[in-house]
């Protein structure tokens, strides 16, 4: 591979011409001969001799060939509007709404901004193929809902191309995905004919869209919520990516920019647990860990598997000042200002898990035995700089990504392949979204039970061709996150559940020595917070479809514990195909008519949040739960739920698919508390009772007799 050096030169006062050439001398010696003939000719009509150099590439190659590399530049410079050329010289019209650092630009993107120029075709995987075919039909508002690495937004440029739109705008919260998306746009010859804009900064970004719009090229922007909603573009396509991330200002500004733009979206997320249910399934494709691991299971594709690692954080030290509080992390990464309130703590913290302890004896035994490149998340942006500082001390090479970093995913690529013996990425929450990063191991020690945040960081692992480790110090959060993923998926396509949990991930205990989880350990693991079966079965309430809920008939009395849920269904609108929600109510019988939705939601939830005690007072009776029919004819279940009504019969009968999903979720759960039971029936008890003021109260002899039959 023969490398040289490439210029880009402009006369000082022209804007509308440039010269590109390339060249074995040094910038010195260029600059000595910035008259050559070439491109003087330019310079003397102008009645001017003096070229400077606006661009310099060092050591550079764009082509597999010694000679004449920058013709292939040339190719591509002629390829932009208006573009004209004589010998090495260009010059373009104002009007093509391109200025000499938009074409400079351009040109570092294309050949020397460390990707690969050689574009190769793009040969769409099975679940390409799949959300390609369904997302053909015409739609308002469809939801692109797929793992992390599953190539989403691949999946939808290539969806841009073959539905011809010719205006497409991407719009996230925040910066980070752009990356992800215009390297995409680049790389396969699938996207020959669309040109990549950005929005942010760019002045000229209309005259730009005008350039462009008179050819056969289209034209993909990108920007963020917060940016696009002051700009002025007629577009034929709208794709929100990351689009679950719902902050308030950042709702309120998307809102508004889809008010303004009338054309079909694209909601693109790997993580749309809580508006999935907001989609009819004509209108939204969905694709999981699971779906992609049962496709490897059954020889349709090669991809790493993900394995985690359940590790323990006990130490005399720790106990000393936090006793037996479970929160180990964020009380390890407490600050005291810039830094940690007990250094001794963290120091051996680091010195335990990322140097060679020796009193691990075996290798084989030590945390990250087997990891050279990590991605960790902490509590705060303070502790991250505080850690990077300590960790210096080890062999993993830090980088910490902030919001105040501005570190983007090449600096992480690059630090990466800068440090192969060992490298750590350090963050709290910034460059999480829409990175790719060749990393074997992911670590999380930020506390938090966002099931988002969990998948979202989990899945920074896997972009390579290996395996990738979770590291994970809450274990109870972990594999409550892990479940729920599973029970989704299994619900979204059933035949994933022809295998167990522990089919599709390896879950590994870690306690200065690794130790393999059978399926009763992993049950009683998620046994130990009975709260987690209520969360499990409660959060169906997202999935109600409220207009089959308004045709029925009942007495809406009952009041969860937690009415957010309820809320959330029947004032969030999103305005999707399928099940709309009630919210811009402006008469009174609008108003009326969404409270009493709203009534009926909660009631249903309150009745939710009741299954787990009933499933636990149907085991102190010796019944069997093996899903919701057989709880629904338990004897306990009218005390514990004040299911009178029989609302919770009515609504299956009427939605078969909420029905098979809580009916998978009773006998998921059934195990759990099983599991509960054995640890502490009181305990157990007393987490999973309603107060007194909810809860329907059980006879004294029925009590009796569950007692005497548990016992």
């Amino acid at each position: 591979m023969h490398t040289k050096n490439f210029y880009m030169q402009i006369i000082p006062g022209v804007d509308t011409a440039f010269g590109f050439g390339d060249t074995e001398d040094t910038y010195e010696q260029r600059q000595k001969g910035s008259d050559y003939s070439k491109v003087g000719g330019y310079g003397f009509a102008l009645g001017q001799k003096k070229w400077t150099t606006f661009g310099w590439w060092e050591n550079e190659t764009v082509i597999d060939r010694a000679h004449h590399q920058d013709k292939i530049v040339h190719k591509f410079i002629m390829t932009l509007p208006t573009m004209r050329k004589k010998d090495e010289v260009f010059s373009f019209d104002k009007s093509s709404g391109l200025t000499l650092d938009i074409i400079k630009d351009k040109i570092n993107n294309e050949f020397f901004s460390g990707e690969s120029t050689d574009r190769v075709e793009l040969s769409p995987r099975k679940h390409q193929r799949e959300f390609l075919a369904k997302a053909q039909a015409e739609y308002l508002e469809f939801l692109l809902f797929a793992k992390c690495r599953a190539g989403k937004s691949i999946m939808s440029l290539l969806h841009v191309v073959e539905r011809g739109y010719k205006v497409t705008l991407i719009v996230a919260r925040m910066n980070s995905p752009k990356g992800s998306w215009e390297a995409d746009s680049r790389k396969f010859t699938n996207f020959d004919n669309m040109v990549f804009i950005d929005l942010q900064g760019n002045k000229n970004y209309e005259r730009e869209i005008e350039s462009w719009y008179e050819t056969d090229k289209q034209i993909v922007l990108f920007d963020t919520v917060q940016g696009a909603i002051h700009k002025n573009f007629d577009v034929d396509f709208l794709i929100y990516d990351e689009a679950h991330i719902g902050a308030k200002d950042t709702a309120k500004q998307w809102s508004t920019l889809r008010d303004k733009i009338d054309c079909p979206i694209l909601y693109v997320t790997g993580t749309a647990y809580k508006m999935a249910d907001d989609f009819s399934e004509d209108n939204k494709f969905v694709y999981s860990y699971f779906e992609e691991q049962l496709d490897k299971k059954n020889g349709l594709i090669e991809r790493p598997s993900m394995n985690v690692i359940l590790a323990k954080y006990e130490t005399e030290e720790y106990q000393a000042i936090y006793g037996d509080d479970p929160d180990a992390m964020k009380n390890l990464f407490q600050m005291d200002g810039d830094k940690f309130a007990q250094p001794a703590l963290v120091s051996e913290f680091i010195k335990m898990y990322f140097m060679n302890d020796r009193s691990i004896r075996k290798f084989s035994d030590r945390l990250l035995n087997d990891s050279n490149h990590i991605y960790i998340t902490l509590p705060s942006v303070a502790a991250c700089y505080a850690f990077g500082e300590l960790i210096t001390a080890t062999r993993f090479a830090p980088l910490v990504v902030t919001g105040d970093s501005k570190k983007s995913n090449k600096d992480i690529t690059k630090h990466i392949q800068e440090n192969p013996t060992g490298s750590i990425v350090i963050t709290r929450t910034a460059n999480v979204l829409g990175v790719t990063a060749d990393v074997d191991t992911v670590m999380n020690c930020a506390e938090g039970s966002s099931i988002e945040f969990w998948t979202q960081f989990a899945f920074r692992g896997g972009s390579g061709d290996n395996d990738w480790r979770v590291i994970d110090f809450a274990p109870q959060r972990c594999l409550e996150s892990l479940r729920e993923m599973y029970v989704l998926a299994c619900e979204n396509a059933p035949t994933v559940s022809e295998f167990d949990l522990l089919d599709y991930v390896n879950v590994t205990e870690w306690d200065r020595g690794f130790e393999t989880l059978t399926q009763e350990q992993v049950e009683n693991i998620l046994g130990s917070d009975p709260a987690g079966s209520v969360r499990l079965i409660s959060g169906l309430t997202t999935a109600l479809n409220v207009e089959l809920l308004a045709g029925m008939e009942f007495n809406a009395n009952l009041t969860p514990v937690d009415n957010n849920v309820a809320k959330q269904v029947v004032v969030n609108d999103n305005n999707a195909n399928g099940k709309g929600a009630l919210s811009h109510t402006s008469t009174p019988e609008e108003k009326e008519k969404a409270e009493s939705l709203r009534r009926e939601v909660m009631h249903v939830q309150a009745i939710l949040e009741r299954i787990p005690l009933s499933i636990l007072h149907s085991h102190m009776l010796s019944t069997t739960i093996t899903g919701i029919d057989s709880l629904i004819t338990s004897e306990a279940y009218l005390n514990d739920t004040g299911d009178t009504d029989g609302v919770l019969a009515q609504y299956m009968e009427k939605d078969q698919s909420f029905y098979q999903r809580l009916n998978r979720r009773v006998a998921a759960v059934a195990l759990d508390i099983k599991a509960q039971m054995n640890r502490d029936l009181v305990q157990t008890l007393d987490k999973l009772s309603i107060s007194a003021t909810t809860q329907m109260p059980i006879p004294a002899t029925l009590l009796t007799e569950m007692h005497t039959s548990y016992a």
